[in-house]
């Protein structure tokens, strides 16, 4: 075997985050740069408590030395829920391929290891430059092998520098964004600690950590200094940037590739290679960065004058003119007079005293805080015209040459935020692309077969840049669920080489048919899961990337929601053409229908089980208590049955999210009304289902979606719906909050009568107050 035939193995539990973001770019660059092939096995972390994930595990079965000259684990990431003999046990499974296992030491495997002592230089940083004595540390998850060194160096750290470990200041953390905010809650409001500095096993927590202290007004750094560790991407982005420990993740990557090809090649290699970490310092310590540190020293004449009292008089003209600028210029700035006396102040403070430094921390402060668009740029502005009118409070030479460097410092920190938005503008790009992905169910809705549909998918990937691209579905006929796939489309070299509904069978630990080996060229691929709901139907192979994570989990996502719908239009055409074909079974195939689509969104959101028959048997007895026509209560309990099929297109991370959603994320969740509408459309019920259920988030007022409707242009059915809806919502419990309960609920209709929801709707409720108290018990 030559070296371009070899195919490295990466075992990794995701692309979505930036930890695993480094350490794939570093792997991808590396194997690039020595024409080798890769392939991605995104599967999860192992024994997660998370269903999904946990189904995902599934993946690492597929891995075989017929398919893997080698591997590379990365070990942190897969092992978050298991101690270190359990995961060996787990990588025993791969013991006959040539392994190299990232942040793992164990007997007998090669191991790329980091020392973690960047963190005893960081400790020595802050103790030393920053006077820090009372530290508080958030700890990483107790069976982490990393998490426990990076501990223990902060306790050594402490003791050489002679300063006191207090045990009140420990809180155990699990390397999530959420326990840091905790670990200031527990430290603060629970323990009333005593804390001037925190130090975090990670950077996830660490910018919890700042979030929390912010929530809190304490101002980070001036008054409790952060750190963490890893010097993830978004940290140089924080507000404030975030000091941490660098990983050497480029020499991560490439020894990690190298080590295992000269494994494959039989080559001697060290079974333990440990590379260096270092600090980060950025402003979360309460340094400046260098470009700025570097104009200091012009600004600490010892020989200068002070500025004479008659000069601070001019302090009144200065703001009144400052104030005058920003409104003449119509400036994107949020800036009062207490801000600009605030820097006038700051500023002279500073020019009184060689090593102060107010006017760079009000400045900074004021950047940090800010995040309007243009807001910048318009403050290099406002700093420039300030220059102008201040420079002349001054005659002295060594005066105005010390006022001319603070300017410079000034103008450096704000240039510096404007390089991270826009290296942040840029990072968002890459997202932005991934959001291309969304617009694959509306492309797809309509379309007749798989074959059409995946012609559009092929479009949509050549157009943000995946120009090779298969996916493979499980052969569900046979007991083992996963041994056998069916190829159902290639795309390679921006072409579609193969799409098929019948597709092409392999044994599903081929990973692909013969034809299509991946061998013949230098290629990196990733491997996932496709899901329906959440149960894995297949596998997409992509085109491996430089920072694409985000991307690769937004298709998959959406793949796995157009391919289920494809599939949902095929099965609602089928039953359409059996409507038309029996009228006699005409009710009775309507309602199988309806209640197979029920089971369908049942399945898909398993918290709301039950939620839409609730809501069909309360909006059918408001409509039976209004004296409604029997033909439109039956409208109103079929509409009721089904009102959320439109979820069947929203991702299940998101349906079952434990917290607030992001505004992206809800755009998702506002969008189900028109899906749902999309496919009922098509079909010739004897109820105007279609219209209801795609107005039943509507309000009075004109607030409610998809189409922001008012008053009377809202069907009766679907006003009834809503309040239905809602009361049941109120009462039940949902992953991200327990239930408020019925009383709670008919507070909400009441407090919106007229205004969201309609009155009369309103009125039939009370007069069923017993009905519903059985049905929400």
């Amino acid at each position: 075997m030559t070296l371009k035939q070899s195919r490295i193995g990466i075992l990794i539990d995701t692309l979505d985050s930036d930890y695993q973001t480094a350490i794939s770019n570093s792997i991808l660059s590396a194997g690039t740069h020595l024409g080798i092939n890769l392939l991605f096995f995104i599967g999860g972390r192992l024994k997660s408590p998370d269903e999904y994930e946990a189904q995902r595990n599934n993946l690492y079965n597929f891995v075989t030395q017929n398919n893997c000259d080698g591997l590379i684990i990365v070990a942190p990431c897969l092992k978050t829920f298991l101690n270190d003999k359990e995961f060996v046990e787990f990588i025993k499974r791969f013991s006959n391929i040539p392994m190299v296992a990232i942040g793992l030491e164990t007997k007998n495997i090669h191991s790329i290891l980091t020392d973690n002592s960047g963190l005893e230089e960081l400790m020595n940083h802050f103790i030393h430059e920053h006077g820090k004595k009372h530290f508080a540390f958030v700890k990483g998850p107790e069976s982490h092998f990393d998490a426990q060194e990076r501990f223990n160096i902060f306790k050594k750290a402490l003791k050489l520098n002679g300063v006191h470990l207090d045990h009140n200041l420990i809180v155990q953390g699990n390397f999530a964004y959420q326990s840091g905010e905790d670990a200031v809650r527990t430290l603060l409001d629970e323990r009333k600690a005593r804390v001037d500095a925190v130090i975090a096993a990670n950077d996830y927590m660490a910018l919890g950590v700042v979030s929390g202290l912010i929530s809190r007004k304490i101002k980070v750094p001036w008054k409790i200094g952060v750190s963490g560790f890893d010097d993830i991407f978004i940290s140089q982005f924080a507000s404030p940037p975030l000091t941490s420990v660098s990983q050497p993740y480029d020499e991560i990557g490439r020894l990690a590739v190298e080590s295992c090809l000269d494994i494959i090649r039989g080559k001697d290699v060290p079974l333990k290679q440990v590379l260096k970490t270092k600090p980060v310092i950025r402003e979360s310590c309460g340094c400046f960065s260098e470009r700025v540190k570097m104009f200091f020293a012009l600004t600490e004449s010892k020989n200068s004058k002070p500025v004479s009292p008659a000069k601070k008089e001019g302090k009144t003209e200065v703001c009144s003119r400052l104030h005058e600028f920003l409104r003449a210029k119509n400036l994107n700035l949020d800036i009062d007079d207490g801000v600009c006396e605030l820097l006038y102040g700051a500023f002279l403070s500073d020019i009184e005293n060689n090593e102060g430094l107010e006017f760079l921390r009000a400045i900074n402060e004021i950047l940090n805080t800010s995040y309007a668009g243009g807001f910048y740029q318009s403050f290099t502005s406002f700093l420039a015209y300030m220059r102008r009118n201040m420079l002349d409070l001054f005659n002295e030479i060594d005066v105005l040459h010390r006022a001319e460097n603070l300017w410079l410092q000034a103008l450096v920190l704000t240039n510096e935020k404007i390089e991270q938005q826009a290296n942040m503008d840029s990072s968002r790009e890459i997202n932005i692309k991934a959001n291309l992905a969304s617009f694959f169910d509306a492309l797809m809705v309509n379309k007749q077969s798989i074959s059409e549909s995946l012609e559009i998918f092929a479009k949509v990937l050549c157009e943000i840049g995946f120009n090779n691209c298969y996916i493979t579905l499980f052969n569900e006929e046979n007991s083992n669920r996963f041994e056998e796939s069916r190829l159902i489309f290639a795309l390679e070299n921006g072409k579609t080489v193969f799409k098929n509904e019948k597709g092409i069978t392999f044994k599903t630990r081929e990973l692909l048919p013969k034809q299509y080996s991946m061998r013949e060229n230098p290629s990196a691929l990733v491997m996932d899961f496709i899901n329906f709901s959440t149960q894995p139907v297949g596998c997409i192979l992509f085109e491996m990337k430089p920072s694409f994570g985000y991307t690769y989990v937004e298709l998959r996502r959406q793949i796995g929601n157009s391919l289920e719908e494809i599939l949902l239009n095929t099965h609602v055409k089928q039953q359409q053409e059996k409507l038309e074909s029996n009228l006699i079974t005409l009710q009775k195939t309507i309602a199988a229908f309806i209640k197979t689509l029920e089971v369908m969104v049942e399945k898909k959101d398993p918290y709301t089980a039950g939620h839409q028959r609730r809501v069909a048997i309360i909006a059918k007895a408001i409509a039976m208590e209004m004296n409604l026509s029997e033909h439109m209560v039956e409208s109103i309990e079929m509409a009721g049955i089904i009102h959320d099929l439109g979820k069947m297109n929203i991702p299940t991370e998101i349906l079952n999210k434990p917290g607030k959603l992001e505004t992206l994320e809800f755009n998702f969740i506002k969008v189900h009304p028109q899906g749902a509408y999309d496919i009922l459309k098509q079909i010739d019920f004897p109820w105007p289902i279609a219209d209801i259920v795609l107005q039943h988030h509507e309000k009075l007022d004109g607030s409610g979606y998809p189409k922001g409707l008012k008053g009377d242009e809202i069907c009766l059915e679907a006003k009834i719906i809503a309040v239905a809806d809602i009361l049941e919502a109120m009462s039940s419990h949902r992953p991200y909050r327990a239930a408020l309960g019925l009383e709670k609920a008919l507070e909400e209709i009441v407090k919106n009568k007229g205004i969201l929801y309609d009155p009369s709707v309103i009125e039939a409720c009370f007069k069923l107050l017993d009905y519903l108290k059985e049905i929400l018990a």
